[in-house]
């Protein structure tokens, strides 16, 4: 590679300029995100959740929901180091982001690709997942194991004879499943490109089956050593039932017409992406590993986005990945050879000018959309603060993220509030509600948030019996305080702040 002044530059400079462009991007494209409180409540489980293991609770035991406890533990570990502000959160989750992409660039490079080439697919990678609110802005949980998928190919593309080498990519995919079973695709299509690049290359079925093993038992390793975990401290049924049974168990759309709608949604919404996909999947210029690896690959990430039934948009994250892997290589295929409907796109002033539009409108988005002074969850927060004392306890039928906020452990084990009040939720994971509210009656939470017209079975008999009306928002969530504390209050022992303005006065 080199400058703009033809000196050439060395491939560790023009890896580190790479990489740095590509955070940079990323952060550019996402700071404005790092201001709400709540974008994803499936990001908000997580903070809150890694709380509780922070605080010595267990997941699936003490606090329960439907993921492997990978995303978790990565919070909890994150939070461990650099503190549990939101804002730091998200920006460690847009360096997951940049890093990604880098790792696409070096992916592609070990694939045959141009260096190029796999800086135009990272940089695809990030206005995919940078974009569209639900799409890819939250943090979820495929921005993590899309890191360890992309790694995992990284290493399984390298050279060398030895099978420490499929032995650490199945490791990477294992650590990537125990954040989300959905990449059991991706370990799949490395088996299958194993057997069949190997079949090709004449090698023997001992030496293909070797590689396989060592592959396989990667994948399988993590993943195993979960279930000693759980099984050592005698929950390894709750941990198997609430991770792979209870997702099993929800209804789902099978309806062809859903999912022509689903992925049609994805494809218009990012139709430049799109036609590169396409372009480069057909066109033989580009490397036989990109368009063979790349085709199985989305295929399998399609399906793994399609198989749940359920119209989640950053599902789709996942299969952004092999999507840039492969629209990338648009961007090597010679003008010339290149349809002219679309020729045109390749030119610098053209080029320039879309990218330039992609970014004002990837930062000018999130800057109207999160504004502070519409984070309902934290002036709750900071409403309820003002009255809280260190033994008090809360119960947030509404945002669970007011948990964190309030530096306070859910008195329920199911922290996501929608568990507790829909029936398929109640019906797939078997909760008893009447176990639940006994908790939270058992812990006499000074407040109760919630919404009445939409609330946990009991929780409003509750607050009608124990409770008053401290304030009611605009769109119905209602603070109740415990009567006892209550009328203290009103004696002069706890001095009431004044209500911001989004509250008003029952």
């Amino acid at each position: 590679m080199h400058d703009s002044a033809g000196q050439r530059i060395s491939p560790v400079t023009a890896s580190v300029v790479a990489l740095l462009t590509f955070i940079l991007l990323s952060v550019a494209l996402r700071l404005f995100s790092f201001l709400p409180s709540v974008i994803d409540h499936d990001e908000s489980s997580y903070i809150v959740i890694a709380d509780g293991i922070l605080a010595g609770r267990t997941y699936q035991v003490d606090y329960i929901d439907t993921k492997p406890p990978g995303i978790y533990l990565i919070y909890a570990g994150l939070m461990a180091l650099f503190g549990g502000a939101i804002p730091m959160l998200r920006l460690i989750a847009t360096l997951v982001i940049g890093s990604t992409a880098f790792l696409i660039q070096r992916a592609k490079t070990r694939a045959g690709g141009t260096p190029a080439e796999g800086f135009a697919a990272g940089i695809i990678y990030i206005l995919l997942t940078s974009t569209w609110h639900h799409w890819g802005v939250a943090p979820n949980t495929e921005i993590f194991f899309n890191l360890f998928t992309i790694l995992a190919v990284w290493v399984f593309l390298g050279s060398g004879e030895t099978g420490s080498r499929f032995l650490m990519a199945g490791l990477l995919l294992g650590l990537g499943f125990l954040i989300k079973q959905v990449v059991a695709f991706e370990a799949a299509v490395l088996t299958v490109f194993l057997l069949w690049t190997s079949h090709r290359e004449g090698r023997t079925l001992g030496s293909t089956l070797g590689r396989a093993a060592m592959l396989t038992l990667g994948v399988a390793t993590p993943f195993l050593l979960s279930l000693c975990y759980y099984w050592s401290i005698g929950h390894l049924s709750d941990y198997l039932f609430h991770s792979f049974v209870v997702p099993s168990r929800y209804p789902s759309s099978r309806d062809f017409l859903h999912y022509v709608k689903f992925s049609g949604d994805f494809l218009l919404r990012f139709l430049p992406a799109t036609i590169f996909f396409v372009i480069a999947l057909r066109h033989r210029s580009v490397g036989r590993i990109t368009r063979e690896l790349g085709l199985l690959w989305s295929a399998a990430a399609l399906a793994a986005v399609l198989v749940p039934g359920r119209y989640f948009e950053h599902y789709f994250v996942q299969l952004m990945l092999p999507f840039s892997f492969v629209a990338g290589s648009f961007f090597a295929i010679p003008r010339a050879s290149l349809p002219a409907w679309i020729r045109w796109i390749r030119r610098p002033t053209v080029g320039y000018s879309l990218l330039g539009l992609l970014l004002l409108t990837g930062i000018g988005y999130p800057a109207l959309a999160y504004r502070p002074d519409d984070d309902t969850p934290r002036l709750i927060a900071e409403r309820v603060r003002t009255h809280l004392q260190a033994e008090d306890e809360v119960y947030a039928g509404y945002h669970q993220i007011v948990y964190h906020l309030l530096d306070r452990l859910p008195p329920t084990r199911y922290v996501q509030p929608s568990l507790t009040r829909e029936q398929r939720h109640i019906q797939a994971m078997r909760i008893r509600i009447g176990d639940e509210l006994e908790r939270i009656v058992r812990a006499r939470p000074l407040f109760l948030i919630f919404d009445p017209e939409d609330a946990m079975e009991g929780l409003v008999e509750l607050a009608r019996s124990e409770y008053e009306t401290m304030h009611r928002l605009d769109d119905g969530v209602m603070i109740f305080e415990r009567v006892d504390r209550r009328r203290s209050d009103r004696d002069g022992s706890t001095p009431h702040a004044e209500s911001p303005d989004r509250f008003r006065s029952p």
